[in-house]
């Protein structure tokens, strides 16, 4: 037998049931305009980062209830959060098509889940 080593072991495979598994993503402020009120409001999409580069395309939208989505969007530093984000399949979540409004807004069944902000990763 070997001595316990700290760190990430490459040969040790970890399994949690699908509800615990969780991913970090990077949020994303974007700014249309609501055809109803001719103002610039907010959505949060999600990106992740791929070999240490964070990608440019939208990966998701992140649907938020209602506090959530006022605390990011007083955060002068949302689009530089790092957000942990689980997959919930029963989980609503509002999709829009590209363009400069928030018209045309899908819902969707299934979507990530905010879960907490990562303050320990930037």
């Amino acid at each position: 037998l070997e001595p316990y080593v700290c760190g990430t072991c490459p040969s040790l495979l970890k399994w949690k049931p699908a509800n615990m598994n969780s991913i970090d993503f990077q949020l994303r402020t974007e700014w249309r305009t609501e055809s109803e009120t001719g103002r610039k409001t907010p959505r949060f999409s999600i990106r992740y980062a791929e070999r240490g580069s964070l990608s440019a395309r939208r990966y998701d939208w992140l649907t938020l209830d209602g506090d959530q989505h006022k605390r990011f969007v007083a955060d002068s530093k949302a689009d530089r959060r790092v957000i942990e984000c689980v997959w919930d399949p029963e989980h609503e979540t509002i999709t829009y098509p590209e363009g400069d409004t928030w018209d045309f807004p899908a819902a969707r069944k299934g979507g990530w889940k905010y879960e907490r902000m990562r303050e320990d990763k930037e």
